[in-house]
């Protein structure tokens, strides 16, 4: 892995082993500081990058299309929207407030990755705990900020997971971040 990230200049911002995140760094414009922390060369500004995975169960998509979801842990198609809501926020909330927690506030951030659930942006009326968490901390769903209006899905992907329900549970989210910082990434 080294020699082929040498190969391309590029170097590994090591996110969580545990999980297998990565986000690769173009050294010649971003300067690694820490295990999360990287800032463009000609500057002291630091941007905080994490990749998350959360929880997949229990599946809110599955729910709302009547879809038992297929994993180790059933839960009921009989439960009501408000229990699987609260069973949500239970399993991904606590590991996003615990990025946030690690988030200064005079940081630019970047928190991208499988969520797992859907945002409240695309499901209007539903108070989907993850996205409103971050949306009330600053954070801009970037996909939503680029294509108002439009339906864009990030799951199934491949022929293997051909029959679950469209959604997009794949999100980056950006903080104090212009519109002209892809120039420098």
């Amino acid at each position: 892995m080294e020699k082929i990230l040498c190969g391309l200049e590029m170097k590994l911002l090591n996110i969580d082993n545990l999980e297998g995140t990565c986000v690769l760094i173009n050294p010649l414009k971003l300067v690694i500081i820490d295990n999360n922390r990287v800032k463009i060369q000609s500057s002291t500004k630091q941007i905080y990058i994490y990749g998350v995975h959360l929880d997949d169960v229990p599946s809110l998509s599955h729910f709302m299309n009547n879809i038992l979801y297929k994993s180790s842990e059933k839960i009921p198609l009989s439960y009501s929207l408000e229990k699987i809501l609260k069973l949500c926020s239970k399993r991904r909330l606590p590991k996003i407030k615990d990025v946030l927690k690690n988030i200064e506030n005079k940081d630019r951030s970047i928190i991208a990755g499988d969520f797992n659930e859907p945002s409240h942006i695309d499901l209007k009326n539903i108070k989907i705990p993850v996205s409103i968490e971050l949306e009330k901390n600053g954070f801009v769903d970037t996909y939503r900020f680029m294509n108002k209006g439009s339906v864009g899905y990030t799951w199934p992907s491949g022929k293997f997971y051909k029959n679950e329900p469209s959604q997009r549970i794949d999100f980056i989210y950006t903080k104090k971040i212009k519109n002209n910082i892809v120039n420098y990434i």
